[in-house]
């Protein structure tokens, strides 16, 4: 922008003498006036319209720019958000309320806090007041009141809290945990089918001592010399060890034989079941015992109905829901079983019902007893247990009541189940009652 400068005075020229050259007026002096004054009009911001709002932002580069507006007295350019300044100064943050700093980092780092000595920090924090501070990095010297973690030069890494040490690592791995004031000093949760704790070590793997650091009382170690409780594993001594109160309760042998001892009161060892599963499965080897006990050996499975089972239009039998085992081993049982059932409308529909078993059977029969459509059942007589037997009809008011026992020989696991169905299908329905149950017991 320029201003308007006076090429030719023609006030001057009134004073000079008529007939003086210089007095007279050019029209190339005109011409020369005319074009400075539209020089300096065309390059001057018009008062209307020659201010604008900003359009960029500040960054730390010099932009010369060609907008021939101005920026008005109380406008201000946006910062740029993008831009990466290396700052040389210090700064504070003191906002009046929420945090006073916020850092939302990228796939890599969020921050990296450069320190310039090792004898200081990388980062600290403090109270308003300034008597308690955290740090994270490396620190020298003495905590103080301080709180939080980081590498000292002299002792390596360590957790602080309160200006009190209670977790480090020193230059050569070791680590310690620290007694708390008060409470567990550590407690461990491991992930479901994973260990909470996996030590190794030539000797000692863990071990855990009195307060003044004498006998070992909990321990797991590769030799056989705790005092109380010793788990223990060797390829040429006792590999596994119980031990409480100097006695071995539970041993291993190098033929992995496990061993009992008899307890000063009470069952040795009690074991309990999952539903309708086996116990304790034993597997003899050669002419050996599967398992030797000083008493006899049973096992029992039992099922009840919680509610009824109404059966309509079906002669096909079929295995109850509830009054079925899915797996017995292979061995001599016993059972018995109490069927409750009633029809409706005339009866005429009838009962019929079964016993079906998953295994192979070398030998079975039932006897059935009780009242149906108030005359006696079957009664005293062997029948085969996988024969069938029908009611018809079947009384329709109070119900009728079977109550069978039997025995069987399976030489395979299998299932072991009552199958129902009606004697004749019949859109009048049979039913099943709640109580009805069976009861197994494996006798050899």
């Amino acid at each position: 922008m320029s201003n308007y400068s006076i090429t030719t005075n023609f006030g001057a020229k009134d004073a000079l003498t008529s007939g003086d050259p210089n007095k007279l007026i050019l029209g190339s002096q005109l011409t020369t006036e005319f074009n400075n004054i539209a020089t300096a009009i065309s390059t001057k911001l018009d008062a209307g319209s020659g201010f604008a709002n900003p359009t960029a932002s500040a960054g730390l580069a010099v932009v010369n720019g060609v907008a021939t507006t101005a920026m008005r007295s109380d406008a201000a350019p946006a910062i740029s958000q993008s831009i990466s300044p290396t700052w040389t100064g210090n700064h504070t943050f003191s906002p009046s309320s929420g945090a006073a700093l916020t850092l939302n980092g990228a796939a890599t780092n969020i921050a990296v806090f450069n320190g310039f000595s090792t004898a200081t920090s990388y980062l600290t924090w403090k109270t308003n007041t300034a008597t308690t501070e955290g740090f994270i990095g490396t620190r020298a010297g003495t905590l103080g009141s301080g709180t939080g973690f980081g590498i000292r030069s002299e002792s390596g890494f360590y957790v602080a809290a309160g200006g009190t040490e209670y977790f480090t690592i020193n230059s050569a791995g070791n680590a310690a945990l620290n007694a708390p004031s008060s409470g567990v000093t550590l407690d461990v949760a491991g992930l479901s089918g994973t260990a909470a704790i996996e030590a190794f070590g030539s000797s000692t793997f863990i071990q855990s001592r009195d307060t003044g650091g004498n006998g070992a009382i909990t321990r797991l170690a590769a030799s056989n010399t705790a005092n109380y409780v010793d788990f223990t594993w060797s390829t040429t001594a006792v590999p596994g060890v119980l031990r409480h109160g100097g006695t071995d309760v539970v041993t291993i042998s190098t033929t992995r034989a496990v061993t009992v001892a008899a307890p000063s009161s009470g069952v040795a060892l009690t074991v309990s079941g999952a539903s309708n599963a086996n116990v304790i499965s034993a597997t003899a080897s050669g002419t050996g015992a599967a398992l030797v006990a000083n008493s006899q050996i049973q096992d029992t499975w039992r099922a009840m109905r919680s509610s009824d089972s109404v059966i309509t239009s079906n002669a096909t039998l079929a295995s109850d829901a509830v009054l079925t085992f899915s797996s017995l081993p292979a061995g001599s049982y016993e059972f018995t079983a109490l069927i409750k059932f009633v029809g409706a409308n005339t009866g005429a529909q009838g009962l019929k019902y079964a016993f079906a078993a998953g295994g192979t059977l070398t030998s079975s029969f039932f006897v059935a007893n009780g009242l149906v459509n108030t005359a006696p059942s079957t009664s005293g007589t062997f029948i085969a247990m996988t024969n069938a037997i029908s009611y018809t009809p079947i009384n329709t008011t109070n119900g009728d009541g079977v109550l069978i026992s039997g025995s069987f020989i399976t030489s395979t696991a299998g299932s072991f189940a009552i199958q129902f169905a009606q004697n004749s299908s019949s859109v009048d329905s049979t039913t099943i009652k709640a109580g009805s149950r069976l009861e197994v017991r494996r006798i050899a």
